[in-house]
């Protein structure tokens, strides 16, 4: 049975990717965080696709990096899930004020994720910064509040995460799957 990549979003350090592996270790198909593996590869290299420094070119790194793992997934192998999407990266443009090339909001248009998405909101208890992850608290809020908008704005359902044990969490996504983990 094919279907599309669950997607797990929310603000930074929420618990996505903490749950995502998880689900990995559970034996579903993941795919991390395609803008985090951008930051590391150009801080490693001294690069400028930065959301810091050039937020355009890291977005543009980010979706041809996330465009190849969507290709890479085995649809028919089950249930997939994803640590953000190319929705996340078309949401922090536009958070940021930088109009969205075409080609880029075309994405929007095409059919890659469930319509249901599941939703992180902010943690005090486990938010941290670091070298890839350089702003506050209080932006990782306005970033939440933003997400809700626009997934909102392209018809998904946003289904929120409990602050709980990874294994919770993990638990709470799926049996809300239905066990099988399969949504539409």
């Amino acid at each position: 049975m094919s279907s599309r990549p669950i997607i797990l979003t929310g603000c930074s350090g929420a618990g996505k990717s903490s749950t995502l592996a998880e689900l990995a270790c559970a034996g579903y198909q993941t795919l991390p965080e395609a803008g985090r593996r951008v930051v590391e590869t150009e801080l490693a290299s001294g690069g400028e696709a930065l959301p810091w420094k050039n937020p355009l070119q890291f977005v543009e790194k980010a979706v041809e990096t996330c465009l190849n793992d969507l290709s890479c997934l085995d649809l028919t192998g089950g249930t997939s899930f994803t640590d953000r999407s190319l929705i996340d990266l078309i949401a922090f443009l536009v958070r940021s004020g930088i109009t969205v090339p075409g080609r880029l909001e075309r994405l929007l248009d095409e059919n890659h994720y469930s319509t249901t998405a599941f939703i992180y909101a902010p943690w005090p208890h486990i938010y941290k910064t670091d070298m890839e992850r350089r702003h506050d608290f209080d932006e990782a809020r306005r970033e939440y509040e933003h997400l809700i908008e626009f997934y909102g704005s392209l018809g998904f359902n946003l289904v929120q995460v409990p602050q709980a044990p990874i294994e919770a969490r993990v638990r709470f996504i799926l049996d809300f799957c239905g066990h099988s983990g399969h949504l539409t």
